[in-house]
């Protein structure tokens, strides 16, 4: 039987919230440039730093610390990131953090996370997330080349603006069942997605807003 955790999917917002990072690796580079890209105030901690790294410190993007890990560091943090490869190190902060609430992740080390660190498709308002619960990361990364395949250009605009319409659309049907009804038909029926990256925005435009004069039950004005 599989024991392994059934990981519940979730995105964070961390904007203006305290994120520990510790170690000055690959790893730590990537994960810390989507903390501070997602709005977090990131501390590092590591001995030395060079490259991307000690630019963004320098830049003031990050704290850096020059010092080891103590529990007071963890004071009002929401999430840490361990890239260090110290296996007591680990241990250490898998209990600490289990005793404080705070969901940990350790690169490549399962066995000590509270939280999984998804392989990625951004592409910023639109983000895909997908993991194998530590199974597999060749898996996962493989999986995320074929979803950057399939999610067409322009999914960012298209996404900015279906936001617009859906302030209009909140507006006209009452209830998140007529609401969802509404969108629904317009994907699966008016092909809104396809027009829009088609470029024929217009096109899509006068389609929706004839959808929106109709009556509620999803039939269109004659």
């Amino acid at each position: 039987m599989d024991e392994s955790p059934h990981y519940l999917p979730l995105f964070l917002d961390l904007r203006q919230r305290a994120c520990l990072v510790i170690g000055a690796n690959e790893e730590a580079l990537v994960k810390t440039g989507a903390l501070i890209a997602a709005g977090a105030q990131v501390t590092l901690l590591a001995l030395e730093l060079e490259g991307e790294l000690l630019a963004l410190a320098e830049e003031g993007a990050l704290a850096w610390r020059r010092e080891p890990f103590t529990p007071e560091m963890l004071d009002d943090v929401w999430f840490v990131l361990c890239a260090d490869d110290n296996p007591e190190l680990h241990m250490r902060l898998s209990r600490v953090c289990a005793q404080r609430r705070i969901f940990l992740n350790v690169v490549d080390r399962k066995t000590h996370c509270s939280a999984i660190w998804p392989a990625l498709v951004d592409r910023h308002p639109v983000v895909a997330a997908l993991t194998t619960g530590g199974a597999s990361p060749a898996l996962s990364s493989w999986l995320r080349r074929r979803l950057q395949q399939a999610i067409p250009e322009g999914v960012d605009a298209l996404a900015q603006w279906l936001s617009a319409w859906r302030a209009r659309v909140a507006k006209q049907r009452s209830t998140f069942a007529l609401r969802a009804r509404f969108w629904r038909e317009a994907f699966e029926q008016d092909k809104i997605p396809e027009l829009y990256l088609e470029g024929r925005i217009q096109e899509a435009d006068a389609l929706l807003k004839q959808r929106l004069e109709g009556s509620e039950d999803g039939r269109k004005p004659t």
